[in-house]
């Protein structure tokens, strides 16, 4: 079969002219060979990758990209269509993305892999109801109109089934509350205009209520005003920040990070990568490779022929604990030393 390939002027023009960004795009087929071996022989799906976001150029080498390429290599690496920014395609004012959209619309995709809720919203609303869509780091599948819960066989659109990765939002307080037992209050910044936002702040708020503990709003409407909301947040005295799945903080998290090193306030995260950030004090969450891993083997069953109106959308079950001592030292908080001796990573 002859490969389908992109277009090299628009891959350009989508990645703001990054080279190594283009350089991935176009270049992607050499990497997807293995899915040969995975058919058993059977016919390759056709391929493509297509990442289209504002920053197109940084994602491509964020950690949790990386990781779910990295997990998905050996599993699927078919048609996987990463629409990470929840444009209107049929409105766009780019050239490029209304462009793009047609392209892949119509270029005979056997199946679309999305990465996050507004990739699978733009997915489900381009793409035709003959393409199977995969889903992964997802945590409101609901909100994106995929199905309604818990996802069952008949609750769901009949070519949409992925992972739901709702974050451990009650784990999270639970993990601030081991390190200072006595903790009453903390902060939370979120977009509530996102449907994965709005979604776990509800979540978290019911955890708070059971647990005692009080949550200090202050809502953002993008990443640009996370910083000055994390000042607003330390004025009002919070115990420790917190985190749930929001696009807004997922991008200026170092910005609560940075304004918690400078007042002590312990800063908690759902998001593995972020232990590395200095503030963070410990993160408790999904590991993107499971994650990658578990919609990869959806995504084989599908290729292999089975429909994913037949199939559950699957909840993620394991979480990584990680834990920094270099940010404890810098803020002055004590580490319990079984949570250390627990932690899958432990920063020193």
């Amino acid at each position: 079969m002859k490969r389908k390939t992109m277009d090299a002027a628009l891959v350009t023009r989508a990645c703001k002219g990054n080279a190594e960004a283009v350089d991935f795009l176009l270049n992607w087929g050499r990497y997807v060979h293995e899915i040969d071996d995975i058919m058993d022989g059977e016919r390759p799906a056709k391929r493509d990758q297509l990442q289209t976001f504002a920053r197109a150029a940084m994602l491509f080498t964020h950690p949790f990209f990386v990781k779910h390429w990295a997990a998905l290599r050996p599993l699927v690496l078919t048609v996987t269509v990463n629409y990470a920014d929840a444009v209107d395609w049929e409105k766009s004012e780019e050239p490029w993305q209304r462009d793009w959209s047609n392209h892949y619309r119509h270029c005979g995709m056997d199946m679309v892999l999305a990465v996050g809720t507004p990739p699978l919203q733009a997915a489900m609303k381009v793409m035709p109801a003959s393409v199977p869509v995969i889903f992964c780091y997802c945590s409101n599948p609901w909100g994106a109109g995929a199905g309604t819960p818990p996802g069952g066989v008949g609750q769901h659109r009949p070519n949409v089934v992925g992972t739901i990765g709702t974050n451990p939002v009650a784990q999270e307080l639970d993990l601030a509350r081991e390190i200072n037992p006595a903790l009453k209050t903390v902060g939370l910044i979120f977009n509530p205009g996102e449907p994965n936002s709005e979604y776990e702040a509800k979540i978290l708020g019911k955890a708070a209520q059971e647990r005692g503990i009080t949550v200090v709003q202050q809502s953002v409407a993008n990443s640009g005003e996370v910083l000055q909301a994390a000042q607003a947040l330390a004025e009002k005295k919070v115990e420790a920040y917190v985190k749930i799945g929001d696009y807004a903080t997922i991008q200026a998290f170092s910005s609560i990070c940075k304004v918690g090193l400078e007042n002590r306030i312990p800063v908690y995260s759902v998001d593995p990568p972020d232990i590395d950030l200095p503030g963070c004090l410990a993160v408790i969450g999904w590991n993107y490779r499971d994650d990658g891993m578990a919609a990869g083997r959806l995504a084989v069953r599908v290729l292999k022929g089975e429909s994913p109106a037949k199939m559950a959308f699957e909840p993620l079950t394991k979480t990584d604990l990680l834990v920094s001592e270099a940010t404890a030292r810098a803020i002055g908080v004590s580490l319990p030393a079984e949570l250390v001796a627990w932690a899958n990573q432990v920063v020193h």
